[in-house]
């Protein structure tokens, strides 16, 4: 499967540097960032997994399994003032 370019791969296509992109992180690998995540902070989860700690965090952001649902909403709402 073919994924869309990012601005920063377009940039290095367009001059010809396209050996120095990074090569993509496999679906099993981002699964496996997800599960540790679970239960590690971004910076334990980039060093057991060796991947730099902003991809770490675009992993997860992306995945959208840490997004505000309404569990965690009702988990930590402030009960009602009286």
């Amino acid at each position: 499967m073919n994924m869309p370019l990012r601005s920063g791969e377009r940039e290095l296509v367009r001059n010809g540097k396209r050996d120095q992109m990074k090569p993509p992180v496999s679906l099993e690998l981002r699964q496996h960032v997800l599960a540790l995540r679970r239960t590690h902070t971004f910076s334990e989860v980039a060093k057991s997994t060796n991947l730099p700690l902003g991809t770490v965090k675009t992993i997860c952001s992306r995945s959208g399994a840490f997004r505000d649902n309404l569990k965690l909403r009702k988990l930590f709402a402030l009960p009602g003032i009286m």
